[in-house]
């Protein structure tokens, strides 16, 4: 075999990397790309270089307090109150709904003795007369519950009829109208409920006694749920909800009926003859609903909300002004969306926005995007998981969501511990979409709130606040960047080296190991390398009077705030290998230290053209 000569042989370096496929051959698939078998690293913009490094995944970290029962959260929602605080909430799998609260960083109990089986959906409404901001819900029930968001802390309980809170009450969004109720936590954990008939500065007077229970200073009062039995109609059972121009729509996944309420009162369905602009309405579809969502009809620029009904059917809402006499009516309708078979949604969670397109799961395990329902009969559906559709067919999606946040579109698959990323990059050329590799975290729901990326644990009672850190909650990360093989340029030549270059970012306690597969599946040879942040003759470390930025993680990281890590050091060196002869060669780079964390720049071969003909081919 001719050894390749160091004088004349060049570096064929990969800079980077463009994104994550794993549909086409792995031996076709170009060089920059990450294929199968990675997991746990991101690609991310480089700041003051040409190219995006491939990096060890930021880790996940507790949020609210630990947990380990075996109730994991099956829905979500952030809700924004009246008095403009985001409050975050959770459904778990026992039937409790749960909030989140900020000062004592622990999920507290709002509503129990739901129905844990199914997923509580949510949805928002102005309330004109209290001039509250509602958050309602469903739960696989025959009523819809209301909520104002309104929490407070405790005073003092005065007598039996007097309790005081910290707060103004009208500031903080109680309700004022019907029947009305808070709950206060004892000192024991136990929330007490009185029934309140007047509130006046920060005094409620109540109808229950609560003097006989002990609570702690400072205590949390909240409104309590209120029930609305029989909404929108006796026996329709509630699974989905959404609201539009502030018309409520319910939907039953046992049921092809489709009910509006009024604008003025998310309770009342009723209508007048001839219809008005504010009353409600009754659509009945060709199978029972899944989901909705909402789209942009075309060149109008109008907001339409879309009706998803079982495997088959997507429809769109149709509502026409016309004049009748002096009256000015409007006509409801629903249009079938022209979709083939088994093109419909197979869950609310699984359905999302990203800008003017609806984005959902089908029954074919499929991620499309729905473009403009302006004309129904000429709707484009785009495959977005084409490019890596083995991923998508081997996922279960049970339990699963999709979000779409500060440019990234979160699909998770918890059932297959998977969360897949498709990113959305800014260039002269327009939007360019790639796909990250799979992300081994314990989640399904997700939640945006405080600036922060919340991961809801579908196996136990924890979230998580994600791309945070350098572990998974105390644990170390496997981080695994397998790059497409590369034959460099001639498929049919032969060609070795004799070193290989590696240009990294790493923590000084990062341990990467380099497999090279020579062949496919290595199988020519496989030969291992390991590099050490801390081997010292192979450091640059920044000198502190350098300029700040360094360090940089991107400009448009994958963590939710810009992310910085001051520990990174660059690794740069020429690897001595064993001179092989192939056709094509695999890099594989692995670490999964506790705490470390590495970034990979570029790397690649001095390859050579071998002078060693491959006899025992030519027959």
């Amino acid at each position: 075999m001719q050894k390749s000569n160091p004088q004349a042989s060049e570096f064929k370096l990969v800079t980077g990397s463009v994104g994550y496929r794993t549909r086409s051959d792995v031996t076709a698939t170009p060089a920059p790309y990450l294929t199968e078998g990675s997991q746990n690293v991101l690609i991310n913009e480089a700041t003051d270089r040409e190219g995006d490094k491939v990096e060890s995944r930021p880790g996940y970290e507790l949020f609210g307090q630990e947990n380990l029962d075996l109730v994991g959260v099956k829905s979500e929602k952030v809700f924004r109150t009246k008095v403009g605080e985001d409050k975050a909430l959770r459904f778990l799998k026992n039937g409790d709904l749960e909030y989140y609260d900020a000062e004592t960083d622990t999920w507290e109990l709002l509503a129990e003795g739901l129905d844990g089986d199914y997923p509580t959906r949510f949805s928002t409404w102005w309330d004109g007369a209290e001039l509250l901001r509602l958050l309602l819900f469903v739960n696989h029930s025959d009523k819809v519950y209301s909520w104002s968001g309104a929490i407070a802390t405790l005073s003092e309980v005065t007598d039996a009829t007097t309790i005081v809170i910290n707060e103004t009450i009208a500031t903080r969004g109680f309700r004022t109208t019907g029947t009305r109720e808070i709950k206060i936590k004892d000192s024991t954990g136990v929330w007490r409920t009185a029934t309140y008939t007047n509130q006046t500065g920060s005094t409620f007077t109540v109808t229950d006694d609560l003097t006989g229970y002990s609570f702690d200073a400072n205590a949390p009062v909240i409104e309590a749920v209120r029930e609305h039995d029989n909404k929108p109609a006796d026996g329709f059972i509630n699974d989905v909800i959404m609201t539009l121009e502030n018309h409520v729509y319910y939907g039953s996944h046992s049921s092809s009926i489709v009910y509006m309420s009024k604008s003025g009162d998310f309770t009342d369905v009723t209508f007048s003859s001839p219809r008005l602009a504010t009353d409600g309405w009754q659509f009945v579809l060709d199978d029972f609903m899944v989901g909705f969502s909402t789209n942009v009809a075309g060149e109008s620029g109008n907001e339409s909300i879309v009706f998803f009904a079982e495997r088959d059917w997507i429809y769109r809402v149709q509502l026409v002004d016309l004049s009748e006499g002096s009256t000015i009516a409007q006509i409801a309708s629903v249009k079938p969306i022209i979709v083939s078979s088994g093109q419909g949604a197979v869950s609310q969670e699984l359905i999302s926005k990203v800008k003017n397109s609806i984005i959902y799961i089908n029954s074919y395990n499929e991620l499309l995007e729905l473009g403009s329902v302006e004309n129904v009969s000429t709707v484009q559906q785009t495959p977005l998981s084409d490019p890596i559709r083995p991923d998508f067919l081997a996922a279960d999606f049970t339990g699963g969501a999709i979000r779409f946040i500060r440019n990234n579109l979160y699909v998770t698959a918890p059932a297959s511990s998977r969360t897949f990323i498709l990113s959305f990059r800014e260039d002269q050329k327009g939007t360019r979409r790639f796909w990250q590799p799979p992300q081994i975290l314990p989640v399904g729901q997700l939640s945006d709130f405080d600036a922060s990326l919340i991961g809801h644990d579908d196996s136990v009672q924890q979230s998580y606040t994600l791309f945070t850190g350098s572990n998974d909650n105390g644990n170390a990360i496997s981080s695994k960047a397998f790059f497409a093989y590369n034959n460099f340029g001639s498929r049919e030549k032969q060609k070795n080296f004799n070193r290989y270059f590696v240009e990294l970012y790493m923590t000084t306690n990062a341990v990467v190991t380099l497999t090279l597969l020579y062949e496919y599946l290595g199988a020519k040879d496989i030969q291992n390398y390991t590099f050490r942040g801390s081997e010292t003759d192979f450091l640059f470390v920044p000198n502190p009077a350098a300029s700040l930025g360094v360090n940089s993680l991107g400009t448009a990281p994958l963590g939710m705030a810009p992310g910085e890590v001051d520990d990174l050091v660059k690794y740069r060196r020429f690897k001595k290998v064993r001179p092989l002869d192939f056709f094509e060669m695999q890099p594989r780079f692995e670490s999964d230290e506790l705490d470390a964390r590495f970034q990979i720049l570029c790397h690649g071969p001095d390859v050579v053209i071998s002078k060693s003909a491959p006899n025992k081919l030519n027959n």
